[in-house]
């Protein structure tokens, strides 16, 4: 594991008490999600035998509920204004109940570490951030250090407060065979023998400063389908689904297929296993392809690879460099020139290398 300088808080913290209930608030994000999955089994390794819930956002909850270091998945609804206050009282409310000795928050935002306080749980813990260190019995600095490493470092180091040498196993999206069948069912109906799968993803929930142009995906698409036999499924959310579908069309000889908005995201990643190859912009399923060990060109334009690039080897990121970026802005103020620079050939040649 990659080892990251910061200091901690502590309030009357005991680490060799045996913590037999402990809640993990998850991240917001779905790739943030992935990333923290080796953090949630260094936490089973620190307590075997202990319950650990996981509380999540419920569009998100699917992608936990085949892990087997998990015991509990706690789905809840989120909101705005009033609706998010009423919801964040019932949610404490329900984990009140459920006695928690022990809970980790991997988000750094003040609501997440006023839920735990509000659910009166005695060790709360989570980098200090957003002036909710009152609201915790110990934190972690949050460092240049620290940020300047991948973020499945970020997650992982949270546990450095424990004062074990936590082992790191990169992340893996446990799928099981509910969901398996649903695939191959999927497939069975949209897809031909002997052809290659390629999945794409040209959205991004964060914003459209992420997203490469539609109409390079459906160039590189078509040329995937010609060279390489290939048969591109086409990903995103449900606010992608239009974009999706307009690629999937354009796709020749019909061999694209829009499955935006069509999944869960554990079904999401069931059919991404399938893939042979991966190519997205900077997104949650980008994280979700490593994590079903599926190789992957990554297209970066506003995002720093150094913090968000696919874990691990056998993928390959496509980047111009421009003295705009790392920018980190949702939209583009100006030109997109770091998306609009990166061509067809550019990412043809990264698929090139890792098509088998």
């Amino acid at each position: 594991m990659t080892q990251i300088s910061g200091s901690y808080k502590l309030h009357k913290f005991n680490f060799m008490q045996t913590y037999k209930n402990i809640l993990i608030k998850a991240p917001n994000w779905l790739g943030d999600v992935v990333l923290s999955l080796p953090a949630i089994k260094g936490v089973r390794w620190l307590w075997p035998e202990s319950h650990i819930a996981v509380v999540i956002k419920s569009e998100l909850a699917d992608l936990l509920k085949d892990d087997h270091d998990i015991n509990e998945v706690i789905p809840y609804e989120t909101g705005r204004g009033l609706k998010k206050i009423r919801s964040t009282f019932r949610l404490a409310k329900r984990l009140r109940h459920k006695k928690f000795d022990l809970v980790l928050f991997f988000p750094r935002s003040f609501h997440s570490a006023l839920l735990g306080f509000l659910s009166d749980i005695p060790e709360r813990i989570g980098y200090a951030d957003e002036g909710r260190g009152i609201l915790l019995t110990q934190t972690l600095e949050r460092t240049e250090d620290l940020l300047s490493h991948h973020r499945v470092y970020y997650f992982m180091n949270l546990l450095k407060i424990f004062e074990k040498d936590v082992p790191f196993v990169p992340p893996r999206i446990s799928i099981g065979k509910e969901t398996v069948q649903w695939v191959q069912q999927k497939l069975k109906k949209i897809t031909r023998p002997g052809t290659r799968l390629i999945g794409f993803n040209p959205g991004a929930a964060y914003g459209s400063a992420k997203c490469w142009l539609p109409e390079r995906y459906i160039e590189l698409g078509n040329i995937l389908v010609e060279k390489f036999n290939a048969q591109i499924l086409v990903f995103g959310g449900e606010k992608e689904s239009k974009l999706s579908a307009r690629i999937a069309k354009e796709i020749i000889n019909h061999q694209g297929f829009n499955l935006a908005g069509q999944t869960d995201v554990l079904q999401l990643a069931g059919l991404i296993k399938y893939c042979k190859l991966f190519v997205t912009n900077d997104t949650g399923p980008m994280h979700v392809a490593t994590a079903v060990g599926v190789p992957v060109v990554a297209i970066f334009g506003p995002t720093d690879q150094r913090t968000t690039a696919p874990y691990g080897n056998n993928h390959i990121v496509v980047q111009e460099k421009v003295d705009c970026s790392p920018c980190l802005e949702r939209t583009c103020p100006t030109n997109h020139i770091c998306m609009e620079s990166i061509t067809v050939a550019d990412v043809l040649n990264a698929c090139r290398s890792l098509i088998k």
